[in-house]
C-alpha cells in the first residue's frame, strides 16, 4: 500500500523488489555499495541493475564520485542520479577540548582487510615512532588480517605503542574519537568514507588516501589545512610529510570552520531534508558549498584548454562554485556533468569564410592565365607572389578579428547572459585576449574580483581558504545549479 518505496542498494535489493511494485508507486534507491564496479563488468548483473535503476524516480548516490560512475554506466538515467550523502551524527560526537601542535596520538577505525592498507599504516607509524617514541596508535576494527597485522607489529617492535581494540559498538567509537589527535585512513577505495567525516567532526586532523570520495568528504578540511590527502603511489615518506604539514599551533579556528562545514553537509537533518525531497518527487537541494565563486572564460580549441580543464576539476574537487563561459556550441571533453556552462555568441566564422572566399575569387583570374601557353610563366610568378601576399592579408584580417571584433562581441554577449552566476565572483580565469573584454565587464560587476590567465592548485587553495575564513556562513549553490 506504500506510495513511496525506498530501496537500499540496487544489487541485490533493487533487482529483487522493483519487479514486485505497482506502476504508480514511486521508487527511490540509495546506492553506496563498494562492490558496484564488479556489478558493472558482469553483463547480466549490469543489465538487471539498469532495469531496476530505470524504474526509480531517483538514484541517490552517497557521493558525487559514485554518482558519476552510475551515470557513466547508465546514461539514460539523466538527471535522476542525485547525491545524498550518508548521515553523520555530528551532534553525538564529542569534540576535542584543545588542539595540540604535535600529532602523536593516532587512530584508525577500519575493517582489517587488504584494501584498507592497515599494513602500510603500521610501516608509516613505525617511521614516525622512530622520531617520536611517545607516539601511540590505536586500531579499532576487526577482520581477516588481524593475525598478520599483530605479527607485523611485533616484527616492527611496536608492541607497546600499538593497541588493537577489535570491534566495539559504534556509539563507543563516536565517544572515543576526541581522545586522539590524528586520524589515519589509507583505504584504496571508498564510496563515501563516514569515518573521515566523523573524525573531522570530533576535531581530529586527518590524513587520507587521495581517492575521489575521500577528496569530496574532506574538501573543506583540506583547504583549511586540517586534513591532507596522500597519494598511495608515493612512498611512505610522502605520507609522513602529510602528517607533518598538519602540525601547526594556530589551527583551532580552521578546525572549528571545518567542523561547521561537516555538520552543514552531513548532519542527519540535512540528509533527511534531501531524502524527503526525493520522496516528494523533487530533486534534493545541493549541500552547502564553499563560498568561493570562480568563472572560467575559455575555448576548447585553445592551447591552454587542458590547463583550464584541470583548474575546473581542481576547483570543483575542493567545493568551489564554478561556472564555465565559453563559445556557444563549443564541444568540450571531460567537463564535470554538474558544471554550469554559459554559451556566448561572438563567433565571426562568416568573416573568416568571407575573407577566404574573396582571396579565392581574386586568385581565380591569375590561376586561369597561368594555364595560357604564352603568358603562363609570367602568370605563374604573379600567382606565387599573390599567394604569399594573400596569406599575409588573411593572417592580418584574422588577427584583427580575433583581437578586436571577437573579444568585443563576446564581451557584449556576456552582458546579455548576466544572471546570479555573475554576482559575487571571487576569481576570473580568462584564457587569452579573446576573453579580455568579457572579463573586464564582469570586473565592473565585481570590483574586488581577482583576474588571472592561469592559476596553480596551491594558489587556488590559498584563495579559497582565505575566502572561507572571511565568510563563516556559506551560501548554497542551488541558484547556480538551477541556472
Amino acid at each position: 500500500d506504500a506510495t513511496v518505496v525506498h530501496v537500499h542498494t540496487g544489487m541485490p535489493t533493487g533487482i529483487a523488489v522493483v519487479p514486485l511494485l505497482r506502476e504508480d508507486q514511486r521508487v527511490v534507491m540509495t546506492e553506496h555499495a563498494s562492490y558496484l564496479q564488479r556489478v558493472f563488468v558482469d553483463p547480466p548483473s549490469k543489465a538487471a541493475y539498469g532495469e531496476a535503476a530505470n524504474r526509480c524516480a531517483f538514484v541517490m548516490a552517497v557521493s558525487e564520485a559514485l554518482g558519476r560512475a552510475i551515470s557513466s554506466a547508465y546514461p539514460f538515467l539523466g538527471n535522476r542520479v542525485v547525491t545524498v550523502a550518508n548521515p553523520v551524527p555530528t551532534a553525538s560526537i564529542p569534540r576535542r577540548a584543545e588542539q595540540t601542535e604535535q600529532l602523536d596520538d593516532w587512530l584508525v577505525v577500519s575493517s582489517l582487510i587488504p584494501r584498507k592498507n592497515i599494513d602500510r599504516i603500521l610501516r608509516v607509524f613505525a617511521m614516525w615512532h622512530a622520531d617520536r617514541p611517545e607516539a601511540a596508535l590505536t586500531i579499532i576494527g576487526e577482520g581477516p588480517e588481524r593475525e598478520s597485522l599483530t605479527q607485523q607489529v611485533s616484527a616492527l617492535g611496536l608492541d607497546s605503542a600499538v593497541t588493537f581494540l577489535g570491534n566495539i559498538p559504534h556509539s563507543d567509537v563516536l565517544q572515543r574519537y576526541h581522545e586522539y589527535s590524528l586520524f589515519m585512513h589509507l583505504s584504496s577505495h571508498e564510496t563515501f568514507g563516514v569515518v573521515l567525516a566523523e573524525a573531522v567532526a570530533a576535531g581530529l586532523c586527518v590524513v587520507s588516501a587521495s581517492g575521489a570520495a575521500q577528496r569530496e568528504v574532506l574538501r573543506e578540511a583540506v583547504v583549511l589545512d586540517v586534513a591532507s590527502l596522500a597519494r598511495l603511489e608515493g612512498d611512505d615518506e610522502d605520507i609522513i610529510k602529510s602528517v607533518r604539514s598538519l602540525e601547526r599551533p594556530d589551527r583551532g579556528d580552521d578546525m572549528d570552520l571545518a567542523i561547521e562545514h561537516i555538520d552543514r553537509r552531513f548532519s542527519p537533518v540535512r540528509v533527511a531534508e534531501a531524502i524527503d525531497a526525493t520522496y516528494r518527487g523533487q530533486r534534493p537541494p545541493r549541500a552547502s558549498t564553499i563560498p568561493f565563486r570562480i568563472v572560467v572564460l575559455a575555448d576548447p580549441y585553445s592551447r591552454k584548454a587542458p590547463q583550464m580543464l584541470r583548474a575546473i576539476h581542481t576547483s570543483m574537487a575542493i567545493g568551489a562554485i564554478v561556472v564555465l563561459v565559453t563559445r556557444r556550441g563549443a564541444k568540450w571533453r571531460g567537463l564535470p556533468p554538474e558544471l554550469p556552462v554559459i554559451g556566448v555568441s561572438g563567433s565571426m566564422r562568416w568573416a573568416y569564410k568571407g575573407t577566404r572566399v574573396a582571396i579565392a575569387l581574386f586568385r581565380l583570374p591569375l590561376a586561369l592565365l597561368a594555364r595560357v601557353p604564352k603568358v603562363g610563366r609570367k602568370a605563374q610568378r604573379a600567382l606565387a607572389a599573390y599567394d604569399v601576399a594573400a596569406a599575409k592579408v588573411r593572417r592580418l584580417v584574422e588577427a584583427v578579428l580575433n583581437h578586436l571584433f571577437v573579444p568585443y562581441l563576446r564581451g557584449r554577449s556576456v552582458l546579455r547572459h548576466v544572471d546570479s552566476w555573475a554576482e559575487g565572483i571571487d576569481l576570473i580565469i580568462a584564457d587569452g585576449t579573446q576573453w579580455t573584454p568579457a572579463a573586464w565587464r564582469l570586473c565592473k560587476l565585481n570590483p574586488q574580483v581577482d583576474v588571472r590567465s592561469s592559476i596553480s592548485s596551491r594558489q587556488l587553495k590559498t584563495h579559497v581558504a582565505a575566502t572561507m575564513r572571511n565568510n563563516v556562513t556559506a551560501p548554497t549553490a542551488d541558484g547556480i545549479a538551477a541556472g
